[in-house]
């Protein structure tokens, strides 16, 4: 498989057992560490899933050495020192220490999965069956599960062009039914309603699985979605996401401050931080990012 090849891990071993801190190290092709703009980002950036394939922790920045001969080599060597905090441990206890690590390039599509065991997570009688079967194929379910969300989006897209979203069409549609006595009951589901039924049941298990990954989001505004992480390193700080202009920022908590980006080469401009900022002086919208921040700790 492709992707395989284009990271070999030296430490530590598929199916490893590791302790709360450990060593990560490999090489990686150079390919991946091309960014859209052309340049090149020294960094291999990657996070922790448990058993049903969510992401808990996206803690693991490994650097990548170079020099002045990086340029004959096909690969490059990366390390860093991986830890899991105190809010991981539900997230590894639910998962009885099975996990997977995630590493991803700086394109669409260069993601590698990776199994370890976490030590004392293990139950007195075993790795349950089920748990061990899981273990073996969460990177190819996962990607599975992307593959499908990204198709369930496209086609709700094609079945929503053809609803009426002319406002003066749409008041007169209005209009003619609260002045009619008749019952509208057999036009309470449309023929549109029914294929985003059909089309929900189709990719059911993708959508259940991203239902989780909905949590945390403490607020959107113009494009951008504001996410909580739980088990994400300090300082405290949210992501600010906007998926179109491939944007993922850390935000300071609770001064609402940019810090940095995570693995993304595309920025936000000064007048769109101020109004981020701006957006969480509302009373109403800091106390939902407040709340998403406790979530964590409860």
């Amino acid at each position: 498989m492709k992707q395989i090849d284009e990271i070999e891990i030296i430490s530590p071993k598929p199916h490893e057992h590791v302790g709360a801190e450990f060593v990560l190290s490999g090489r990686i092709s150079k390919s991946w560490l091309k960014t859209s703009w052309g340049g090149m980002d020294y960094r291999v950036l990657g996070g922790f899933l448990d058993i049903d394939g969510l992401e808990f922790a996206s803690t693991v920045t490994a650097y990548v050495k170079h020099d002045l001969f990086s340029i004959f080599k096909k690969k490059l060597y990366f390390s860093t020192t991986a830890q899991f905090s105190q809010f991981n441990v539900p997230f590894i206890a639910k998962s009885q220490g099975r996990i997977t690590l995630k590493l991803s390039g700086h394109k669409e599509g260069c993601n590698f999965f990776f199994p370890l065991i976490v030590d004392g997570f293990e139950p007195e009688g075993g790795v349950s069956p089920e748990i061990d079967e899981k273990h073996k194929g969460i990177g190819k379910r996962v990607l599975q599960y992307e593959v499908d969300l990204k198709n369930h989006s496209d086609e709700l897209a094609k079945i929503r062009k053809s609803i009426i979203y002319n406002r003066e069409i749409l008041d007169g549609v209005f209009g003619i039914f609260e002045q009619s006595d008749s019952n509208f009951e057999v036009f309470s589901e449309s023929e549109e309603d029914k294929q985003e039924k059909e089309l929900a049941e189709k990719y059911k298990d993708a959508i259940e699985w991203r239902g989780p990954l909905l949590r945390g989001i403490a607020g959107r505004m113009e494009g951008f979605e504001f996410r909580v992480y739980s088990g994400d390193h300090n300082p405290r700080h949210f992501h600010v996401i906007h998926k179109s202009r491939g944007v993922d920022a850390r935000f300071s908590y609770p001064k609402i401050e940019l810090i940095n980006y995570k693995g993304r080469s595309n920025t936000i401009g000064r007048k769109e931080s101020d109004r981020i900022h701006e957006f969480f002086r509302i009373t109403e919208n800091f106390q939902k990012l407040e709340s998403e921040f406790e979530k964590q700790i409860s």
